[in-house]
């Protein structure tokens, strides 16, 4: 993760305060469509993370796996990109 590390970390905080908020939002007993309105945004903000690591992983590992003669090496390249993919399906 080069370019994207700043934005990532800054996101995985955003989620991390949220998630604490919707935590003591739900201890005390606040109003169900408030506590789900922050846990929207806390889903936003993962969702932009995962976004975030598939593009690096595949900027990086792919166009590894693309340039690798051994065909050994570019079979397993290949089961981790389509892990990868069935991941980010899921």
């Amino acid at each position: 993760m080069k370019a994207n590390k700043k934005g990532v970390l800054t996101n995985y905080r955003k989620s991390q305060n949220l998630i604490a908020k919707i935590i003591e939002m739900t201890q005390g007993d606040e109003s169900s469509i408030e506590i789900l309105k922050q846990n929207i945004l806390a889903t936003r903000f993962l969702k932009l993370i995962h976004k975030n690591l598939m593009e690096d992983y595949f900027e990086s590992c792919f166009n590894k796996g693309v340039r690798v003669r051994n065909i050994k090496k570019k079979e397993e390249m290949a089961k981790e990109i389509l892990t990868a993919v069935r991941l980010y399906n899921k």
